[in-house]
């Protein structure tokens, strides 16, 4: 079996595709369901013993949590022979999905056995790579690297497809703590309708910005820092970290209720407004809570190409899809919010975060919240590490208060 399958997520299926393909899945649907799952399972049941099937599918099949379950089953039920990972070159004109080529074998018996695998990492040079992995010869260039690995895929594991150095350096990445025993994670604020809730900061008045913060789009977000000049303005509809009533908003915010008063009949067709008894129309989908959002915190890019983590001293800004880092209690010291700053932007911290991503157009990491929970960092805490530590905090300060770009060029260089 050959298969190119269509890639059709769950937002562009109508409520019969979805059931159809859910039905095809059975328990192996797990989350959001890609039409190219159905197409898995299908091509692996119609699949002979010793019968062979090629894919080329997503390269987040690899890693996405959607895809766990399928992937258990390829192991149960199949010999993966190669897989060939083609995630930064663009195979597809015009088309933003990366993919990856899938092999597998169906198996005779349902045993363990010694399985090899071929794998291929290619950046460029495909023509070439391809031939030296079909004549089964291993080699290692910066263009591409083809090996042979046993056993290296386990169930309920991401797939990442690492040649051997990179392989013992994200094992001993792993072996540190998760950035989520020591920060708490949160989403952006979710408007449910961006080009209205985001307005110009000319179109709002002095008076009124009380119930607006300053919007940081992901473009503005830079390493450590952020581009601080004339920003967007997000309604906001916190006082003192407390939501204001309608009332309060008609009464002393008539400029902003004569605005979203223009608008209602659009933020009325929300999808959250048509479902939920009670839920106001001109309200926020999902604002996250407002201490979280007043609070220092280190924000991280949703889409990104290079490390580019940046801190919020002031907790004036809040941003729409990108997550934020706070400090899980607010008493401790905002140090080390400056600590995991400079953990985040350094390549190693990146680099593991980048291999378990999904991939968008021109090889952009897609930053999740569920990923950045599990970014590894060092453990502060630990009285071995404390020298270590304030030298970090030192260091990532005289970066963020830097201005000059070669001394901050320098400080990353210490970093």
């Amino acid at each position: 079996i050959i298969s190119n399958p269509p890639y059709i997520n769950d937002k562009k299926q109508n409520q019969e595709v979805s059931s159809f393909l859910k039905a095809i899945l059975g328990d192996l649907s797990n989350g959001k369901i890609d039409a190219y799952h159905a197409f898995l399972k299908l091509s692996i049941d119609l699949l002979k013993p010793n019968g062979l099937a090629l894919f080329v599918i997503p390269h987040n099949f690899l890693v996405s949590q959607s895809s766990k379950n399928l992937r258990n089953y390829i192991l149960d039920n199949c010999f993966i022979e190669c897989i060939a990972d083609l995630s930064a070159i663009n195979v597809f004109e015009n088309v933003n999905t990366y993919t990856i080529l899938l092999i597998v074998r169906k198996k005779e018996h349902i045993e363990n056995k010694l399985q090899v695998t071929w794998l291929m990492k290619c950046r460029s040079s495909v023509g070439e790579a391809l031939n030296q992995l079909l004549q089964e010869n291993e080699t290692d260039q910066n263009q591409f690297q083809v090996y042979k690995a046993i056993n290296y895929f386990e169930k309920d594991k991401e797939w990442f497809i690492l040649n051997k150095k990179e392989f013992e350096l994200f094992n001993k990445i792993k072996e540190n703590r998760k950035i989520s025993d020591f920060l708490k994670l949160t989403q952006g604020v979710v408007t449910g309708k961006d080009d209205i809730f985001i307005r110009s900061n000319k179109d709002v008045t002095q008076k009124e910005r009380k119930i607006y913060k300053n919007f940081l789009a992901d473009k503005k977000i830079n390493s450590y820092n952020f581009d601080k000049g004339e920003s967007e303005l997000i309604f906001f509809p916190f006082i003192n970290n407390q939501t204001i009533d309608e009332q309060t908003l008609m009464s002393e915010f008539p400029t902003t209720w004569d605005y979203l008063s223009n608008n209602r009949e659009v933020l009325q067709n929300r999808s959250k407004v048509r479902s939920s008894n009670g839920f106001s129309w001109w309200k926020l989908h999902s604002p996250g809570k407002p201490e979280d959002a007043n609070s220092p915190k280190i924000i991280s890019p949703y889409l990104t190409i290079s490390p580019k983590f940046a801190l919020d001293l002031t907790g004036e800004y809040v941003t729409s899809r990108s997550s934020y880092f706070t400090l899980k209690d607010k008493e401790s010291d905002k140090d080390l919010l400056f600590y995991f700053l400079g953990i985040l932007n350094s390549v190693p911290c990146y680099w593991a975060l980048s291999l378990q991503s999904q991939k968008q157009s021109s090889g952009y990491n897609i930053f999740t919240i569920n990923l950045l929970k599990t970014a590894f960092v060092p453990d502060p805490t630990l009285r071995e590490n404390s020298t270590l530590v304030n030298q970090i905090i030192l260091e990532v300060k005289n970066r963020y208060f830097e201005r000059d770009y070669n001394k901050q060029i320098d400080s990353e260089k210490r970093i």
